[in-house]
């Protein structure tokens, strides 16, 4: 990548993999769509989710990992004439999409190799889960399911004591989902994906078969399709949660009307929330991880919000009061919001402000102003005030 991305944008990419080669594609393509939203006055990072990014992320691994025709068919910078057609995210999606499409037409009748799968728990009503063992078992299961697990992505992994990759059968041994389980975690192992068919969330009726097997075997597990597991592994419909509910994993709510959340919760991952209408906010809401809001409205705002990383609220439109009385994060991004929290208490580290209707310098002083109050509280001596 020849121009230096905007930090947000550069830092998004870069957790999405440790190769090199990889990242630079995903400048190349992702970063640089973003970066041309951006100064078109656009917030770049609503214009992507986790699930189209990952989407993309193995795609571009896989043509790696394949050494495929079109990363040589380059510029005359070197750079793949292929991603440099893309104009948004949704047409570098489409492209993933024909590539997977592609590869699960060749794969369909894949034969595995003894020993390519073996049986890992039994489930009701004849359904049962295998893990796959073998790069051929996975071929097979993304011919099946329309999706990037096989493909070269996750090659690597596979088989060895750091990740389990699983299949949820039916007594016809059809497959209907693939699930990632990250194994390296002292608090357990933890489902990082799970999808049906095409990359579509888990039904109802599968996410719910599976809870035993995640409470018998110790998974952690945040959020599948419709269904939050809390921290015993009762499952919850999101339009339903109770008070109180701690979730050991990552949740991502999608275009829900009148969406109204429990009195307190508590999220060990991300929290996402897209398109969702008339939240009726937690009073008290604490995120471990990325809090992300946009495209949506609330109608009752929270006593607090706690992120532990980034909290990036965009284009959300709020009552007067905001979406908090008091929002602390790591880092804090907001686009749009005139009045996305009361200004008089804020608390962050960093802050990225676009078209919010006050300056940074109010911010500061609101972050200084919160910081003297909670020390007087605790009998401390106020910080020095710092420039933004």
């Amino acid at each position: 990548m020849t121009k230096k991305l905007r930090p947000d944008v550069a830092g998004f990419l870069w957790k999405l993999t440790e190769n090199e080669q990889v990242l630079n594609l995903l400048e190349l393509s992702v970063g640089r769509v973003l970066e041309k939203a951006a100064a078109a006055g656009a917030f770049p990072m609503s214009m992507i989710d986790a699930h189209q990014a990952t989407h993309i992320t193995d795609w571009l691994t896989s043509a790696v990992v394949a050494d495929e025709g079109w990363l040589k068919a380059t510029d005359t910078h070197g750079r793949p004439r292929k991603l440099m057609k893309f104009g948004s995210v949704e047409a570098i999606v489409a492209e993933a999409d024909k590539a997977m499409a592609k590869f699960s037409q060749k794969n369909r009748t894949v034969v595995l190799r003894e020993g390519a799968e073996e049986l890992y728990a039994e489930l009701d009503d004849g359904y049962y889960v295998v893990r796959l063992l073998t790069q051929e078992a996975l071929d097979r299961e993304s011919g099946e399911m329309q999706h990037c697990i096989g493909q070269g992505a996750y090659d690597h992994k596979v088989g060895s004591e750091h990740y389990d990759y699983l299949s949820l059968r039916d007594g016809f041994g059809k497959a209907h989902a693939t699930i990632e389980v990250d194994l390296r975690y002292e608090r357990g192992p933890i489902v990082l994906q799970c999808y049906g068919k095409q990359n579509e969330p888990p039904t109802k009726e599968y996410a719910l078969m599976l809870a035993p097997m995640f409470r018998e075997r110790g998974i952690r597990v945040g959020q599948l399709g419709g269904i939050v597991y809390d921290q015993h592994w009762v499952a919850h419909p999101v339009e339903s949660m109770p008070d109180g509910i701690v979730v050991r994993g990552s949740m991502d709510i999608r275009h829900l009307r009148d969406l109204k959340l429990p009195p307190k919760m508590k999220v060990h991952g991300d929290f996402t929330c897209e398109g969702c209408t008339n939240i009726v906010m937690p009073r008290e809401l604490w995120v471990q991880g990325n809090l992300h809001m946009f495209l949506g409205s609330v109608s009752e705002p929270a006593d607090w919000v706690f992120a532990g990383q980034r909290a990036i609220l965009t284009r959300m439109k709020t009552p007067e009061h905001g979406i908090a009385s008091l929002l602390r994060a790591r880092r804090l991004e907001a686009d749009k919001m005139r009045t996305w929290t009361t200004i008089d208490e804020v608390e962050f580290d960093h802050a990225v402000l676009e078209n919010c209707g006050f300056g940074m310098s109010e911010l500061y002083e609101a972050r200084d102003r919160t910081r003297a109050a909670t020390n007087a509280v605790n009998g401390s001596r106020p910080p020095a005030r710092k420039s933004p």
